[in-house]
């Protein structure tokens, strides 16, 4: 493993810790915020090592780290694409989010649910950098399926506002019109390829101007 997967590994990995901690102590205490702006903090210097890294060497790497599925035709692996748009986006997702838990601290200092906020935040990340890095269709719908679910619920997080439920409403909805398209896209791939792996996909298709 070269140092670029090693440092993106750890950018990735990083962000697992907080969530645990609530699965551990439930009864988090007030300095819980703090602790997930300053991992996050921390993540985005650690990215700018791996994206720098890929700026000079402009080399596309895949990590595959786990089977987590095998099937008589098919094998689904926890696998990640690092290609141009994945390394340029991980530290803008993570500055973006650093920002808003910023803001964040002084807007709802007196909010008793911050921690729940700042849980929501961190998880609603981690599924978009699961979805911008993913490299097989499985692993895009579980990132496309929690993006979906904690856009949701950060929308709707000041529920007394009519207009917050409104457009909870809307992007639970649109999303749901969007997992109908996405469904019926991996059906298709899977009778047609048998295979949801992206490389294998465009190996396989008689016309690769249709595959991205």
């Amino acid at each position: 493993m070269t140092m670029h997967t090693t440092m993106t590994t750890l950018t990735l990995t990083s962000l697992i810790p907080p969530i645990l901690t609530t699965l551990v102590n439930p009864n988090k205490k007030n300095s819980y915020p703090h602790y997930v702006k300053s991992i996050v903090a921390s993540t985005f210097i650690i990215s700018l090592f791996p994206t720098t890294m890929f700026m000079c060497q402009d080399q596309e790497v895949i990590i595959s780290n786990w089977h987590w599925a095998t099937t008589q035709t098919t094998q689904l692996s926890l696998s990640f694409k690092l290609d141009y748009f994945s390394m340029m986006f991980i530290p803008v997702a993570l500055f973006v989010t650093w920002s808003i838990m910023e803001f964040s601290l002084w807007y709802m200092n007196s909010d008793p649910n911050i921690n729940q906020f700042f849980k929501y935040l961190l998880i609603f990340l981690i599924t978009m950098l699961i979805l911008v890095t993913a490299n097989n269709l499985f692993q895009l719908f579980i990132g496309w399926e929690g993006v979906g679910i904690m856009s949701f619920l950060l929308i709707s997080w000041w529920y007394a506002r009519a207009d917050a439920n409104t457009a909870a409403i809307q992007a639970i909805l649109y999303n749901r019109i969007g997992d109908i398209g996405f469904i019926l896209a991996l059906a298709w791939f899977i009778l047609h390829s048998n295979s949801w792996d992206p490389q294998q996909m465009a190996l396989l298709n008689a016309n690769p101007s249709l595959t991205p």
